[in-house]
């Protein structure tokens, strides 16, 4: 085979790619497939309470922001809470509290709220722990 013959094939197979669409990334951010998800970069907010109700003084509550951290959205988020007596003893835990918006955007944030009843008033503390999130498919 010549060289001008291999060179002829050469171009038309590249032709033939380049126009084919099996080199295009059609992702927003340049990838396939699934995304990657760092759950240690979604964190509950510093600025997250727990407290006895004002309306009713028998139930606890725990509010605050989720913090999406990821350059992605975070899917489906699943959190659990968890309270605590002063000897360190877990009195009740939530693991659906309410989350709104339930997929929390790229660097963005979402509440979350749980109430736990507490007519004894033995909870002094809580813990919100980051269960899962997922990332989207393309």
């Amino acid at each position: 085979m010549s060289k001008q013959s291999l060179m002829i094939i050469l171009l038309l197979l590249t032709f033939i790619m380049g126009i084919s669409g099996c080199t295009e990334k059609n992702a927003v951010n340049g990838t396939f497939g699934e995304k990657k998800l760092s759950l240690d970069a979604i964190t509950v907010s510093n600025k997250t309470i727990g407290n006895y109700s004002l309306t009713n003084d028998t139930l606890y509550y725990v509010s605050g922001y989720i913090l999406n951290g990821n350059a992605i959205d975070a899917l489906n988020v699943k959190l659990k809470v968890t309270t605590f007596d002063s000897q360190n003893n877990t009195v009740a835990v939530n693991e659906i509290p309410y989350i709104d918006p339930k997929d929390i955007p790229a660097n963005g944030k979402s509440y979350f709220y749980a109430s736990f009843p507490d007519p004894d008033k033995r909870i002094v503390k809580f813990k919100v722990e980051i269960l899962d999130a997922q990332s989207q498919f393309l």
